[in-house]
């Protein structure tokens, strides 16, 4: 079986061989463009024994799929610009894409892939991005997806101000409003989504540091009114000098944007 798959990354007429199990019509102009931007991909493909995992019929079928996806982002660049995918970016990309089945993450490896295959883009795709994409979930690619047209993210925390200790404690931290303005799946998970994303130098927070104009935070505090922690009895009164919306925000690093720019579809408008 082994010796089989191996056979598969034979080139006929220039196109490799593997090509053949992953589309039925090698002619088609954006089939070509594929062959062009993976060939070597594809011959070097054996490292990860990828005609091997293409014998399996399950596998095949969600690859195809993946890969037609590909092929069709493919379409929106012209003949040209198509490149050779760089092995460093292609092969580990080709091998997730045969055992990914979450059409979202997907997604975000096959804009990779696509933004390494145009001379024009390729400078975005860094060797590293299929990594850290492998490390975030589907709520988190949502996030990003949400990130692509934003600047920074504003974001509110409930400090309570103690008499005797004069110092302060942080009730309700870092609320940004994400889980309202995108539908995630684990909506209590939001502080770890952005800490995970933050442990990966996508955003950074300064918390000494906040927007002067006000307006960018009213909206989170109408949204978090009804949550906030309330001390409204005496007793508490009597330890507590004030209750405070403590404003920051998180800032898109350079990196951050480049790996959201080579990872996400961006809109016409973008």
């Amino acid at each position: 079986m082994i010796e089989e798959g191996k056979q598969l990354v034979n080139t006929v007429k220039g196109v490799p061989k593997i090509m053949e199990l992953i589309y039925n019509d090698l002619a088609q102009p954006s089939v070509k463009k594929v062959g062009k931007a993976l060939g070597t991909v594809f011959e070097l493909s054996n490292t990860i024994l990828l005609p091997v995992k293409l014998l399996n019929e399950k596998v095949k079928l969600n690859y195809e799929k993946h890969m037609n996806s590909y092929k069709d982002k493919l379409n929106e660049i012209p003949e040209e610009e198509i490149c050779e995918v760089p092995p460093e970016i292609g092969i580990p990309i080709t091998e997730k894409l045969t055992y990914t089945t979450n059409e979202e993450i997907a997604d975000l490896f096959t804009n990779l892939l696509a933004k390494a295959s145009s001379e024009k883009t390729i400078n975005q795709a860094h060797p590293s991005f299929a990594q850290l994409i492998d490390r975030i979930s589907v709520d988190e690619g949502r996030i990003l997806n949400y990130l692509k047209s934003k600047a920074e993210i504003p974001y509110i925390t409930q400090r309570m101000h103690q008499k005797e200790q004069r110092g302060y404690i942080d009730l309700k931290k870092r609320l940004t409003g994400i889980e309202v303005f995108v539908p995630l799946t684990f909506n209590g998970n939001i502080k770890t989504y952005l800490d995970n994303l933050e442990s990966m130098g996508i955003i950074s927070t300064d918390p000494d540091v906040h927007k002067t104009d006000n307006k960018v935070y009213e909206s989170l505090e109408l949204i978090y009114k009804s949550v906030m922690i309330p001390f409204e009895s005496d007793q508490a009164k009597i330890h507590i000098e004030r209750m405070e919306w403590k404003k920051g925000y998180y800032e898109i690093t350079d990196f951050g944007r480049m790996f959201i720019n080579a990872c996400t579809t961006q809109n016409k408008s973008d």
